[in-house]
């Protein structure tokens, strides 16, 4: 019986050194998913470059822009792979995922099915609503570039973003 107070001393130090590697691994972040904090906050379309043309919004009165921060929840999402888009478009408000695989300013991008508003408009923006939203799903890689987003899908589109 001796012994007692020993063993439960070894037991309560085998448990803290458990609940400390757990801790530090937990605060320990992907290189995986590790982003550029420059890609966060809001970003307003400029044009879109197909290969055979170049598209601007039909207005200017009205900015289309997005916005990427960052989204809470599991682990992948703190450690900043998963982040949330929304923006606003010529007509509608929108709103989704995007993931980016990088460490650096460029690197591959995937945004997720946007959820959007439904709210009427003039044809030819809500013509160009749905062509910008189906270039953003379509999403594979970005890059930065002083106060420029460029992100291209996998059809060479190319969406180009200033702050």
């Amino acid at each position: 019986m001796k012994n007692t107070p020993v063993l439960f001393q070894f037991n309560i130090f085998a448990l803290l050194l458990c609940i400390a590697m757990v801790t530090s691994c937990l605060e320990m972040e992907d290189p995986e998913y590790k982003t550029s904090e420059e890609i966060l906050g809001k970003w307003v379309l400029v044009r879109v470059e197909e290969p055979i043309k170049t598209v601007s919004a039909p207005t200017d009165s009205v900015q289309v822009w997005l916005e990427f921060a960052r989204s809470g929840g599991s682990p992948v999402q703190q450690t900043g792979g998963a982040f949330s888009v929304r923006g606003e478009n010529l007509v509608n408000i929108y709103a989704g995922s995007a993931i980016f695989n990088s460490t650096e300013k460029a690197g591959s991008l995937t945004i997720g099915s946007l959820g959007t508003t439904k709210r009427g408009g003039p044809a030819l923006h809500t013509s160009f609503d749905s062509y910008y939203l189906k270039l953003l799903e379509k999403a594979a890689s970005f890059s930065i570039k002083d106060n420029t987003l460029l992100i291209w899908t996998e059809n060479e589109e190319m969406l180009l973003f200033v702050r």
